[in-house]
């Protein structure tokens, strides 16, 4: 009975291990492999045409950019065709329906939303037809090439291709690096107008004056320029019809290699948008309402705002000269450390360190008066503090004035480069960090303990 009873569940067994390996795998690896709607990769597809009831677009690939040829030329969205072959890669057919459709209206595929014929270099793919959305299940009709049955593939395959020529046109309006750039010329209105050049790594204001200039400023400028991109296309390239004849601002970003693109900014739509476009293309761009802002900037917003500028390695003492009579000096010994010639005890290294660094990268945040000859009005004469920074032999590498002032019953914080005539605000804590005194710069005496409480008398 027990060889009986044994020899069952052999049998048992080795039914279910049948079952498994002849039915349930060869199932899950059907469903694991589904079949794809197209069966070729995106970066083998070399021309697309994409067709709607009411447009036709054809696009081709050279040199490994996409181009538009039809209904305009023109080069294309790289990011948006991208789009496309991705969705059309992922698309999976769901179902075939069971029956071959004699009637194609009900599936939206006698007037297909979208047909896509694509080729791979000079193979011609299968006819991709797009129909309706089913109601229910989120998928799409399709037909694919000759077959004749109608397919299920996912509902994001139909708006994933149905794109217009606004969709598919390349939006960039300007091309270039940053380190390319080589000069920057704005004319703008309001004397808003600058020539901005570069310096090495460093940039400065050549036009109107000679100014040094903030170089993270004009890294952002550029970054801005470079950024921009269209939102859509004017109807036609008239200049005149859009303010463009005339821009209210033209920028010109000269190049190392001797070439330059120039922006011109025109009018703007009743949405406020505005109309750009460049000098080497008649095309019209429609931009944000804040280009024309962000573009036309004063000159003060590019003017480097530094206190002092000098190398930091350089830097061999600092003497501060206080107002009330509290002023110190500081000496940095060739180990890197400071030294401190008031007070008594250790110097708190870190904290003198982080005050050379306030020294070194104070800036301020507006330019409030230029040719100044009369600093007291602005509190600078004397000053509340003059940090004069000295190289090797006491040499000299520059001297900030810091003071305070009421404006309009407000207190105000400014500073100055010493023979500069330039004043410009700083923020309060900025000025607080170097308004110390010298015992603020030394190590502070640890706190005394607390006497211990007397246990009370016992019982």
């Amino acid at each position: 009975m027990r060889f009986r009873n044994t020899l069952l569940l052999l049998l048992v067994l080795l039914g279910l291990g049948g079952y498994v390996y002849w039915v349930e795998l060869p199932q899950a690896e059907k469903e694991e492999k589904k079949e794809k709607l197209v069966e070729v990769e995106a970066d083998q597809v070399t021309e697309i045409v994409l067709t709607a009831p009411d447009r036709e677009i054809a696009l081709v690939k050279s040199d490994g950019a996409w181009r538009l040829i039809r209904p305009i030329a023109g080069d294309a969205d790289e990011s948006t065709v991208k789009a496309i072959l991705s969705t059309l890669g992922a698309a999976e057919v769901k179902k075939a329906l069971d029956e071959e459709a004699t009637d194609l209206a009900p599936f939206g595929l006698d007037k297909p939303n979208t047909t896509i014929a694509m080729k791979a270099g000079d193979r011609a793919l299968p006819l991709i037809r797009i129909g309706k959305a089913t109601p229910v299940g989120n998928s799409a009709y399709a037909l694919r090439g000759d077959e004749k049955k109608v397919l299920l593939t996912t509902a994001a395959v139909r708006s994933g291709v149905d794109r217009t020529l606004k969709d598919l046109r390349n939006k960039t309006i300007l091309r270039f690096t940053d380190d390319a750039v080589r000069k920057v010329e704005i004319v703008a209105p309001e004397g808003k107008s600058l020539t901005l050049e570069a310096d090495g790594e460093d940039w400065r204001i050549t036009a109107p004056a000679a100014y040094p200039a903030d170089t993270t400023a004009v890294r952002a400028y550029l970054s801005t320029l470079r950024a921009l991109r269209a939102t859509d296309f004017a109807d036609d390239g008239d200049p005149a019809a859009y303010g463009l004849a005339e821009p209210s601002t033209r920028v010109t970003v000269a190049l190392a290699d001797g070439a330059s693109q120039s922006l011109l900014v025109g009018g703007s739509n009743d949405k406020k948008e505005v109309w750009v476009k460049t000098s080497a293309s008649p095309v019209v761009y429609t931009v944000g309402e804040w280009v024309g802002r962000d573009l036309a900037k004063p000159l003060a917003d590019f003017r480097d705002k530094s206190l002092l500028r000098f190398e930091r390695e350089a830097a061999k003492s600092i003497v501060v000269t206080r107002k009330d009579g509290a002023g110190f000096t500081l000496t940095r010994a060739d180990d890197g450390n400071w030294s401190l010639d008031k007070g008594d005890g250790p110097v708190a290294q870190s904290v003198l360190a982080q005050f050379f660094n306030d020294v070194a990268t104070l800036k301020g945040y507006e330019i409030v008066a230029d040719g100044v000859t009369d600093l007291a009005p602005w509190g600078l004469e004397p000053p509340a503090m003059a940090i004069a920074v000295r190289g090797a032999d006491g040499a000299d590498l520059g001297t900030m004035l810091l003071g305070q002032r009421d404006a309009d019953g407000e207190r105000e914080y400014v500073a100055s480069h010493a023979g500069s005539g330039t004043v410009m605000k700083v923020r309060d804590f900025a000025y607080t960090r170097l308004d110390k005194p010298a015992g603020d710069l030394r190590e502070k005496p640890p706190a005394a303990a607390a006497p211990a409480a007397e246990a009370p008398p016992a019982d």
